[in-house]
């Protein structure tokens, strides 16, 4: 994988957020002191601090070491690196509402990967999680966007009959930005052109 390529999917980890209930998204008090670190921008600080917190937890509850891969996968140096650390996160904790996040990023990165062909059979692989995202977590305040992405793998593959499908399948989202990003994946994919045919051909 090129540079380039590399440092344009590891700035997803650290560039994009969920709208994730507050609810849901209660961990341990010295992961939520990463988080502050990554907001922060002080990236060195952030791994070192997730470091001590893995050997200073060994026993940490499932939900807690599942929001941990997700942490290190947004933290990672590499491509490579965060898809191990999100891949772990969903097939180890399955039942963790980290999971579908580790699926949907993995759908991410691999869209992106595919479409500057920094990864060989990349858009098929995007395909693959976000499916399995949409049909294993049904109830992830997630789901609008798992629509969203995986209409933009299968679009990206030519499959535009299934990307909008797709689309038309996809919940209310719970926020406006999702709402109007599928509305105008929407009109740009699926909208028929406005020109009545001639009626003579």
């Amino acid at each position: 994988m090129k540079v380039g390529s590399r440092a344009a999917l590891v700035a997803i980890w650290l560039g994009t957020t969920f709208a994730v209930p507050a609810a849901a998204r209660q961990v341990d008090s010295g992961l939520e002191q990463i988080e502050s670190l990554i907001a922060a921008d002080r990236l060195e600080d952030a791994r070192a601090a997730l470091d001590e917190w893995v050997r200073a937890n060994p026993a940490a509850l499932s939900h807690d070491r599942a929001a941990a891969g997700i942490l290190r996968g947004r933290l990672a140096r590499s491509w490579n690196e965060a898809e191990q650390a999100l891949l772990a996160t969903a097939l180890g904790y399955p039942a963790s509402g980290d999971a579908a996040q580790a699926l949907l990023r993995l759908g991410q990165g691999l869209l992106t990967a595919a479409r500057t062909r920094a990864e060989p059979d990349a858009g098929r692989r995007a395909v693959a999680y976000l499916e399995r995202l949409v049909a294993d977590y049904p109830n992830t305040p997630l789901r609008a966007q798992a629509f969203l992405w995986l209409a933009r793998a299968l679009h990206a593959q030519g499959r535009t009959a299934a990307a909008c499908s797709r689309l038309e399948q996809a919940p209310a989202a719970p926020d406006a930005t999702t709402a109007a990003l599928i509305e105008a994946e929407r009109q740009l994919r699926c909208t028929a052109p406005s020109n009545p045919r001639d009626p003579h051909h």
